[in-house]
């Protein structure tokens, strides 16, 4: 099954038993005018690549956290909004995520959990996809 949005569903369905509400996808990216300048207040030019990350989502009643990541097969990591605790380097991936929820309720925000499937064809530590997941998730939850 090649089909990124496929692959994301059934990795949803066979880790949490249900099918998702939505999916989200978001584009890898480079910089055309050079690398780390964007979050050191310097000028960006950047363009779209055709590697992506897929969110499958379904909203939760509480307030917990449940993700799974093609790359990382059998681990469901989960965590509790407003209580991500310290980012745990063991994490990984997955402290994108949390330090997303962590950030919306140190602003006061609150939002419901989520159960979240991950796929991507980004190659792992290219550069290419954290920013493709944020920006993912901060659809969602807005």
């Amino acid at each position: 099954m090649s089909n990124p949005a496929q692959r994301a569903n059934k990795l949803f369905v066979q880790t949490f038993g249900t099918t998702a509400d939505d999916l989200y996808l978001a584009p890898g990216r480079v910089n055309l005018i050079g690398e780390h300048t964007d979050y050191n207040d310097g000028f960006v030019l950047p363009a779209a690549i055709n590697f992506h990350t897929i969110l499958a989502v379904k909203r939760r009643d509480d307030d917990l956290y449940r993700a799974v990541s093609d790359a990382f097969p059998g681990e469901i990591k989960e965590w509790t909004f407003g209580q991500e605790g310290a980012m745990n380097p063991d994490d990984g991936w997955v402290n994108y995520l949390k330090g997303f929820t962590a950030a919306m309720a140190a602003a006061g925000l609150t939002a419901k959990g989520l159960d979240i499937s991950v796929v991507s064809n980004v190659p792992l530590g290219a550069g290419l996809s954290s920013s493709a997941l944020r920006g993912s998730l901060r659809h969602r939850c807005q």
